[in-house]
């Protein structure tokens, strides 16, 4: 069979090569079935096997790359991305040539430590992301020679007959070419839950994707009845595929602690080359000082200046932060993600499954005797068979009209398992509440004919037989207006009334004014027949009695009000955006409280969105809190548009059109339950859906970033008042107050513990009263006067010691013990100030780290054993003290304690 001229040359427009589908064709949806075959050289009975052999060779695989994850040599070499530890890099490398071994090999093991905690705890995470995943070993049916087969998805060719059946899911892009009561969910394409019929008839060119009814999509699932279709798209020109595609093509955007460790990793390595080139060029040209000799004292400045703990210290807290935000169901994929929610000044947040609970549920009966509205717990209590009124009656209509099943009929309402589409299984349920049983009302009303639900027509109806009265009945259930039109009288308990225009208009200006709250609502009705058979004669369908409306809708999480009133407290903004009708976004949003009576925003559907230059975009952005019927290039514009307006966003997703802005986010959050794509293109993966579960994550995130923090003006002030010193001795041509080992035993060991022990802090309680800028500064304007000013104080005092000691004439192994126990014990008083920046240290209790005490204990356990044991005496070049020695230290250590309150009450403390 040759290829038509077009599909080679749409072959030979790739310039990269890249195997593709059949066709390119985007009009299928507005072919006839018989042409779709023909152009596609195949029939009903579908291609033969070597014909589809050969397009399998020719066209490739139905896959598209969703991403296979991050593998262990990548997740390795993404630690080497921290800037601090290519800085350990660059000192170990010195050490090594300068031929100092010792200090070598300490920074080297530092730097494996901090490797391989990054490392092993993304590893982990990545492990658990895969273990989310769903088995990916999907098949289809698919007739060929005139034999159905069942094959692997990957083998599924342009031009297949598929067959498709309820529960399945569709294995590629097709035009259906036949259709019985075939409906589909589309929600990981266009984000609406409600099932589409679909059929067989032709569609104008230029229908929206979305309403495409005669199409097939790839991804998508049968939720009922079955059909066939002709296969006209695989791989990456489905429209999952294309989605795929350009999920690989959006850039990942860089956390802010990623900026901000950058950033402070430039100015620390710029004063670093500053400082030393300084001392170097005075040393040789003011004090004459040999050249090699004042580049050994430069290096060790080097030592010094680098705060060699941060690098293992950060690692350490984000991994401790990813293991809480795993208990409170928050898989954190990347480390650096853990922080970035601190800094969330934005939630961009889907409806279904977020917000609501993705589970259809009745509301609202209306009937002729009045409103009767779901409490949350029963519609009505268990009838006498004897006496029903009008609300039962309507629910028993909307049962036998009803295609769901339940599995499980013996369990309690709140285990029942239930199949069909949502809206009929809400009915089924709110009927098995009142105590209805579809198979009891049957054996009294068996049916006799049935039509299914069509959009065109917009409802359905059956024929059955009421025993009990000896007569048939239709029922019918569908569009209100349909339905009211079709009625000449009303239902009222155990009686019948005249449906007055008045009547009929005021029930239809009801069904109005549910449908602007986002409701979706149907109304039910019945009349007599002599009928043994149901046709499409008018008088059949007329002369309805009117039972009455229900109103459904997806109901909202019981946490999620309060979630959004959480964030806006900590001025975090709620924007909603989702694939559903503008009233049900704009009801959502009200209900949840992201619109409020002091908060009135405006809101913009696809189309109107479609029709906003960027420019228009940037000046409105801020006012446009909920987006309805957005598409997946729409969503990501919308994600870049309030991150050029200068916000942190974190995008909820769990739809294949969810995925590129979920990438392109600064933080993509996934639902546990979402797909594949959506999960592999996020940094958190929120295993139980909850947009609540967003906001404890920001907490956290916050928490993690403080703890940080902490950190930062930790190590900088030890690494400040260690630069200050030696730098005093090399510009006063006095010897090495400290040695580049000693240095490094404080940095490394003594520090390490204690400052890992700030991880485990969990706030000031006040986290979330903060603003977002709050969390975007690491090292802001009162972190770093701290860390001057104490810096300043402490090591003035030091020196003093040192010019003291000097003038005495001491050993300079003696002064070099004295000092090096000076700065290394003071550090172990100073952390327990900055635990809390806003509180005394005497008002945070211990309790809330069990940590910290005894990382504290082991920190002055590692002084004194540098200072008492042989071997690390050797190493470190120190000398045993006397009990006045210890004396003076300790007093010292209390003096920088209260140095550092002092300081912290005038730069912290809120008035």
């Amino acid at each position: 069979m040759s290829t038509p001229k077009y599909a080679e040359s749409a072959f030979n427009q790739r310039t990269n090569q890249r195997r593709i589908s059949f066709y390119r064709m985007e009009n299928w949806h507005a072919e006839s079935a018989d042409s779709v075959l023909k152009k596609l050289h195949t029939s009903p009975s579908g291609l033969s096997i070597e014909e589809a052999k050969k397009r399998l060779e020719k066209y490739g695989p139905n896959e598209f790359k969703t991403g296979a994850g991050r593998s262990f040599l990548s997740i390795f070499l993404g630690q080497f991305k921290n800037a601090f530890i290519l800085i350990l890099v660059g000192a170990g490398v010195i050490s090594f040539f300068l031929g100092d071994n010792t200090d070598a090999i300490i920074i080297g093991a530092a730097v494996l430590v901090n490797i391989f905690l990054g490392f092993w705890q993304e590893a982990k995470a990545e492990k658990s992301f895969v273990s989310l995943k769903r088995a990916l070993e999907e098949s289809a049916y698919v007739i060929r020679d005139g034999k159905e087969l069942l094959l692997k998805r990957e083998e599924v060719v342009p031009g297949d007959i598929v067959v498709f059946r309820a529960g399945e899911k569709i294995p590629a892009d097709a035009r259906i070419i036949a259709s019985k009561n075939f409906l589909a969910d589309e929600a990981i394409l266009t984000g609406e839950w409600l099932a589409v019929k679909k059929n067989t008839n032709m569609i104008p060119i230029g229908t929206n994707l979305l309403s495409r009814s005669n199409m097939a999509f790839a991804g998508t699932i049968i939720t009922e009845g079955a059909g066939r279709g002709v296969v006209v798209a695989t791989g990456s020109n489905t429209e999952i595929g294309k989605i795929a595609e350009l999920v690989s093509e959006v850039e990942e955007t860089k956390t802010p602690l990623e900026k901000e460790l950058k950033t402070l990793t430039s100015y620390i390595t710029l004063a670093i080359v500053f400082v030393m080139s300084s001392l170097f060029l005075l040393g040789v040209f003011w004090r004459h000082i040999n050249a090699l000799e004042m580049f050994l004292s430069s290096a060790a400045l080097a030592v010094a200046a680098v705060p060699e703990g941060l690098a293992i210290s950060v690692t350490i807290v984000m991994a401790i932060g990813m293991q809480k935000l795993f208990k409170k169901q928050a898989l954190v994929r990347h480390l650096f993600a853990a922080q970035t929610l601190g800094s969330v000044s934005l939630i961009a947040t889907d409806k279904t499954g977020t917000l609501t609970e993705a589970n259809m549920q009745v509301s609202q009966l209306l009937t002729g005797t009045g409103e009767l509205l779901h409490d949350g717990k029963k519609y009505l209590k268990p009838f006498p068979e004897e006496k029903e009124n009008s609300h039962v009656t309507l629910l028993r209509v909307a049962l036998m009209l009803s295609e769901a099943e339940i599995e499980n009929p013996d369990a309690e309402l709140e285990e029942l398992k239930l199949h069909g589409n949502p809206t009929e299984k809400a009915l089924v349920k709110a009927a098995f509440e009142t105590g209805l049983r579809k198979e009891n009302i049957l054996k009294e009303f068996p049916r006799i004919d049935f039509v299914p639900f069509d959009s065109g027509r917009k409802y359905s109806y059956a024929l059955h037989r009421d025993l009990n009265q000896n007569r048939n009945v239709v029922f019918m259930l569908g569009a209100p207006e349909i339905i009211l039109s079709r009625s000449s009288s009303i239902q009222l308990d155990g009686s019948y009334g005249v449906l007055t225009e008045n009547k009929r208009g005021e029930i239809l200006r009801h069904f109005e004014g549910l449908t602007q709250k986002g409701l979706r609502v149907i109304a039910a009705g019945f009349r007599l027949s002599q009928k043994d058979s149901l046709d499409d004669s008018e008088h059949l369908l007329e002369d309805f009695v009117f039972v009455g409306l229900i109103a459904l809708r997806d109901p909202l999480r019981s946490d999620a009000k309060e979630a959004v009133r959480i964030a806006h407290e900590a001025g975090i903004g709620t924007v909603l955006i989702t694939g559903d009708h503008r009233f049900t976004a704009e009801a959502i949003a009200e209900e949840v409280g992201i619109i409020t009576e002091s908060h009135r925003t405006h809101i913009i559907d696809g189309k109107e969105f479609d029709k906003m230059s960027d420019a228009d975009f940037q000046k409105r952005v801020s006012k446009i809190d909920v987006f309805a019927r957005v598409t997946p290039e729409q969503k990501l514009r919308i994600v870049e548009g309030w991150q050029k307006h200068g916000d942190v966003l974190a995008m909820t997703g769990d739809g294949v059109n969810d995925a590129p802005a979920l990438r392109r986010a600064d933080i993509g959050v996934a639902l546990g339950s979402g797909t594949d794509l959506a999960k592999e293109a996020s940094d958190i993966v929120l295993i139980n859906n909850s947009f609540s579960g967003i906001v404890t994550a920001i907490k956290e995130g916050r928490i993690i970033f403080e703890n940080i923090r902490k950190i930062v003006v930790f190590l900088l002030s030890d690494a400040f008042a260690e630069t200050i010193l030696v730098s005093f001795s090399i510009i006063m041509g006095y010897p090495l107050p400290l040695l580049p080992a000693q240095i490094l035993w404080i940095n490394l060991v003594e520090d390490t513990l204690p400052n890992t022990a700030l991880a485990f802090e969990e706030g000031n309680g006040e986290v979330m009263k903060e603003k977002p800028e709050f969390f975007r500064k690491l090292f802001d304007r009162r972190s770093f006067l701290l860390t001057l000013f104490f810096g300043l104080i402490t090591i003035s005092v030091i020196i003093s010691f040192f010019l003291l000691f000097l003038s005495q004439g001491r050993d300079i192994s003696y002064i070099r013990t004295m000092l090096f126990l000076f700065v290394g014990g003071d550090s172990l008083f100073y952390i327990l100030s900055i635990r809390n920046f806003h509180k005394p240290f005497w008002k945070v209790s211990l309790k809330e780290n069990p940590y910290m005490i005894p990382s504290i204990v082991i920190g002055f356990l590692m002084l004194l054993s540098a200072v008492y044991v042989p071997f690390l005496q050797s190493l470190l070049k120190t000398v045993p003290l006397n009990f006045s020695d210890w004396a003076i230290i300790v007093s010292y250590g209390l003096g920088s304690l209260l140095v550092a309150e002092v300081l912290k009450f005038f730069l912290f403390h809120r008035r």
